[in-house]
């Protein structure tokens, strides 16, 4: 089995180095939660995963300009390719959503005719969209998982505000595409009747995660 997961989810290593190269703090609620599911999956050794990450930073939290392509090789079934970016107000979404689709189309190219499926992160919806919107041109099964719903994601904006009117504009974008998966992972069942009103598409509940490393066990 082939998965792509495209998400903001980096390495635990990675992880670190985007810490140091921030200028100020910022808590990425996703990035536990996609860490536990993707080296979880890499326990099965005939589960080939490979990430798709687009790296959790931006202009206003660190001074790098642009970012190159880059391959980290974790274990034999588990590697991440992070996507490269120009690091602008603009430029980082552009071109973020550019080569997502880019790179997810090449990937499903590569596993024609293969058992393969692909995973989003929906809050990262620069890197949802398109990877979605390149798996379902190449005839790939697409799964949501939805650690939040696009209304509780943003801050919200006064009414008036050009930022508010986008908001409004990319929520519904963003709506309108978390109803476009094959199947969803979830985190509460009320979210499956608001991604999933006809209630026609499997579903996964994902109530809780552990790291393995956290279990210490006694001999009795």
């Amino acid at each position: 089995m082939n998965v792509l997961i495209a998400s903001a989810c980096c390495s635990r290593e990675k992880e670190k180095a985007v810490w140091a190269m921030r200028n100020r703090p910022m808590i990425i609620p996703s990035q536990k939660f996609f860490d536990l599911i993707t080296r979880g999956m890499a326990q099965d050794k005939s589960a080939n995963i490979t990430c798709l990450t687009a790296i959790p930073v931006s202009k206003s939290t660190c001074s790098i300009k642009s970012f190159d392509y880059e391959l980290e090789v974790v274990s034999e079934n588990l590697r991440y390719n992070y996507i490269p970016f120009k690091n602008g107000k603009i430029t980082r979404f552009i071109t973020v959503i550019y080569n997502t689709f880019k790179y997810t189309k090449r990937w499903c190219k590569e596993h024609k005719n293969e058992d393969c499926a692909l995973i989003t992160d929906t809050t990262t919806w620069h890197c949802a969209i398109p990877a979605r919107i390149a798996a379902k041109l190449c005839k790939v099964k697409t799964v949501a998982c939805i650690t939040d719903l696009p209304d509780y994601t943003n801050i919200k904006h006064k009414s008036s505000s050009v930022k508010a009117i986008i908001n409004s504009a990319l929520h519904k974008l963003i709506n309108a595409d978390i109803k476009k998966y094959d199947g969803y992972v979830l985190l509460t069942a009320p979210m499956y009747d608001v991604v999933c009103p006809k209630k026609d598409r499997p579903y996964l509940i994902v109530e809780g995660s552990i790291d393995p490393l956290d279990i210490h066990t006694e001999s009795i």
